[in-house]
């Protein structure tokens, strides 16, 4: 999480606030940790104390947000995919010899089990069943970049959350299909239910899954009659359709197998329970008026608010242009005076660093303007 939290709080706080006035009571909730993943940093010399900054950040850099633990049942039935994963990482590691040296570190961090637990956080919100409705995002989603009209959020959420809500939907989630995945779940528009959250439980305590079909080895994409749908219930895909990203035009589904991004993990078990085995999703539209669309800041092996490894120094033009764009729309007004916090004054001396690098004005030139980072449609 980190000091990333302090710009999508103050997205989420943006989003908050074109809520209320729609009569919508709106709170602010932040997962944190489990005791597994804390234990594991913990024990890490590279990682000390991390655990504890985490928690103490969620308060100070989020000030009015709840700050939430993973369920115990959610962490316990996790516990059926170590053995998955241990053997999945010993193959992983035998494997690295053949991958670049600035390859390996980002690849082990990813099939750590600390790392590979947190892709299922995101289920818990499920069982919070006293929320009609709760939009759940990763910490690098802009939940409102400035550039979307406030008025024009507020008439896609008067028109798009009732159809969630409807007494005779049986939708459980609105999310965003993209290049990588049938269903990102990096941002993810959900209606809790319990028998759900519970049917989860149960499916991550045996945690079956292979390349070829996928989770409980239900079958090849294929073969499984899919039915990608918008929320108003229209087909994504017909022939000649524009539609972005229609699941049908995926190399997952031509390839005819769950070989993609994160399909052994996170979003191939959110793609499994929602769009397969319940049936109970529905995917965004990129194409759209009114919209809401939200930013997702891509750092590959770094995030935007941390310096990449290898330092600002030797940082690709790219990176400095995806740091200083994050930078310009963070406000860190506060980093000094009374309500500063650590991560404010990071992000600040960051952004001078950024603003002195030798190449910021290069930055500009060479990217030609664009923010180069994708944006996820909320219906």
């Amino acid at each position: 999480m980190g000091c990333g939290l302090v710009q999508w709080c103050q997205g989420a706080q943006r989003l908050q606030s074109v809520l209320r006035p729609l009569g919508w009571s709106a709170d602010i909730l932040i997962i944190t940790s489990d005791d597994a993943s804390d234990a594991e940093d913990a024990s890490s010399a590279n990682v000390t104390g991390k655990a504890g900054e985490q928690h103490a950040s969620a308060t100070e850099d989020c000030p009015g947000a709840i700050s939430l633990r993973v369920p115990t049942d959610l962490t316990t039935a996790l516990d059926g995919c170590r053995e998955r994963w241990r053997t999945e990482r010993a193959s992983i590691i035998a494997g690295l010899a053949s991958h670049h040296v600035d390859q390996r570190q980002t690849l082990l961090r990813h099939i750590r089990p600390s790392q590979l637990r947190r892709n299922f956080y995101k289920w818990a919100p499920f069982k919070l069943t006293e929320y009609d409705a709760l939009l759940v995002a990763d910490v690098d989603i802009d939940l409102l970049p400035h550039e979307q009209s406030t008025q024009q959020i507020a008439a896609a959420w008067r028109s798009g959350l009732p159809q969630l809500l409807a007494r005779d939907s049986n939708v459980h989630v609105v999310g965003t299909p993209d290049d990588l995945a049938p269903l990102n779940n990096g941002m993810l528009l959900v209606r809790p239910s319990r028998a759900l959250y519970d049917d989860g439980l149960a499916v991550l305590q045996t945690c079956h899954f292979n390349d070829s079909h996928g989770w409980d080895r239900i079958g090849r994409p294929q073969e499984l009659s899919l039915e990608q749908r918008h929320l108003d219930g229209t087909l994504a895909y017909q022939p000649g359709n524009t539609e972005l990203f229609s699941w049908k035009n995926k190399k997952f589904y031509r390839r005819n197998d769950w070989s993609f991004t994160d399909a052994k993990a996170g979003q191939g078990f959110f793609f499994y329970m929602l769009c397969v085995r319940h049936r109970v999703c529905r995917s965004a539209r990129y194409l759209q008026d009114p919209r809401h669309m939200a930013m997702h800041w891509m750092g590959g092996g770094s995030k935007a608010w941390e310096v990449p490894k290898g330092g600002l120094r030797n940082a690709p033009i790219r990176t400095l242009a995806t740091m200083r764009d994050y930078l310009s729309r963070t406000s860190v007004i506060n980093a000094i005076g009374p309500r500063s916090t650590p991560c404010l004054r990071r992000l600040w001396a960051l952004q001078r660093r950024i603003e002195q690098h030798p190449r910021y004005q290069a930055s500009y030139a060479s990217t030609g303007g664009f923010t180069p980072n994708p944006i996820m449609p909320v219906f």
